[in-house]
């Protein structure tokens, strides 16, 4: 996956995260108010079959008022709604509910707080709507006075009151059932909108984003193949340059020329240090990674001796404390790392400053009296093209590189700065 389809994706996941939560949102408010729909459809059916119960029972007490239970399995029965007449107490005066319903159960019915749906000033209770699990219960009283009066007598007659009762010590239980199914059936249905809805959201944001990106893209491209393509050019010449110094007869020159020619191979170092730098960036996929082991000790001594000139002609005095410690990795790769660390050092540190390299078992610490690292730049130091002071030269890729070599090979890299005291690289492998 290239690089660009990796930013277009993190901008998606981005944007499909913060959608996410918005749609959470959204889809909850649709979900509860649909619900609360259902609820008060039910509560309206409900309140329709009371209503025509109610006229019911009041039309046929005036033809029949002597048989009141078989009244009420009549109703139950052509008006094929499911109700019972319960106690104040959860005590069953008749039930035609379609469950197996306990006193305990009617008394559990009777004592929640329910929805309200009816006040009336004349009655102790109010009509309320009571919802457990997949059944919604009307418990209501208003059926008419006569209705419940005729009801105290029966009971009285039947010997099951011993005492006369008002009747707002009695109530009538009104069930209906599915409401689960529709629920559930509800959650299904907008939480596949969701889904559908958050998937289409982010398939359109990654088209989005890769169109928006493909101007830089195309321009990042270009850069990049002029980087690899001049990568290539410098090769050459930098290559006769570094051999035509090396074959200069240095006994023939007087002292002056021997500066200049001094000079000149330092500045040639310095060019292929930024060669070498590029090739391993743009070209590290195909170059040799021959596995090692490396005598730190006598690698470093080869490295100082390279910068040596370097140092001296800033009065850098750089000092190695050594121990024998291997390390098993790619050759050329450590010397990246180790070039850029020194170089880094040479940079940074002051004229007459003093560079410190210590390697120990497993360990390799490079350190500086130099102009430090501001604390709120050090988490950043190790980001391709970020450079903390721009009074130096370079591209801002050398301490990346450091990063990514260390990495491969499971280096552990630590970074210790003061501002104006100092740097401190430690490497553990």
């Amino acid at each position: 996956m290239n690089e660009s389809r990796k930013i277009a994706l993190k901008i998606s996941l981005l944007y499909t995260i913060t959608s996410f939560i918005f749609l959470i949102f959204v889809f909850y408010g649709w979900y509860q108010k649909e619900k609360q729909s259902l609820i008060e459809e039910r509560i309206l059916q409900l309140r329709e079959s009371a209503h025509n119960l109610a006229i019911y029972l009041q039309e046929k007490l005036q033809t029949s008022p002597d048989n009141l239970f078989e009244l009420l399995q009549k109703s139950a029965k052509e008006l094929d709604i499911t109700f019972s007449l319960n106690k104040e107490n959860g005590e069953v005066i008749f039930n035609a509910l379609k469950e197996s319903i306990q006193i305990k159960d009617f008394q559990n019915i009777l004592k929640r707080k329910g929805i309200p749906i009816s006040f009336k000033k004349n009655h102790k209770h109010i009509d309320k709507i009571v919802i457990i699990e997949d059944n919604v219960y009307l418990v209501t009283q208003r059926v008419g006075g006569r209705f419940w009066r005729l009801v105290n007598l029966e009971l009285r007659k039947k010997n099951l009151l011993n005492f006369p009762h008002q009747r707002d010590d009695f109530f009538m239980i009104i069930q209906d059932n599915g409401i689960l199914n529709e629920i559930h059936t509800l959650w299904l249905f907008i939480g596949g909108s969701f889904l559908l809805a958050l998937f289409g959201m982010s398939v359109i944001a990654y088209f989005l984003v890769r169109l928006s990106l493909k101007p830089l893209e195309e321009k990042i491209e270009i850069l990049n193949r002029f980087i690899k393509d001049s990568t290539h050019e410098i090769n050459t010449p930098l290559s006769i340059i570094l051999m035509s110094i090396e074959r200069i007869k240095k006994e023939n020159l007087k002292e002056q020329d021997l500066q200049k020619l001094q000079r000149i191979k330092m500045a040639a170092n310095t060019l292929e240090q930024i060669y070498q730098d590029l090739v391993f960036y743009n070209f590290s996929h195909i170059q040799e990674n021959t596995l090692e082991e490396i005598s730190m000790e006598n690698l470093l001594k080869e490295r100082i001796s390279y910068f040596e000139p370097f140092y001296k002609k800033k009065n850098i005095t750089i000092t190695l404390k050594s121990n024998p410690s291997q390390l098993k990795a790619n050759k050329n790769r450590i010397i990246r790392v180790i070039d850029n660390l020194l170089d880094n050092a040479l940079k940074y540190t002051y004229n007459g400053g003093k560079v410190e390299v210590i390697v120990d078992k497993n360990t390799l610490t490079i350190k500086d009296n130099g102009c430090g690292i501001p604390k709120t730049h050090l988490k950043r130091i190790f980001e391709r093209y970020y450079r903390y002071n721009k009074d130096q030269g370079g591209f801002g890729i050398g301490l990346a590189l450091v990063k990514k070599i260390c990495d491969s090979y499971g280096i552990e890299i630590q970074c210790q700065s003061l501002e104006k005291k100092g740097t401190t690289f430690i490497l553990k492998w």
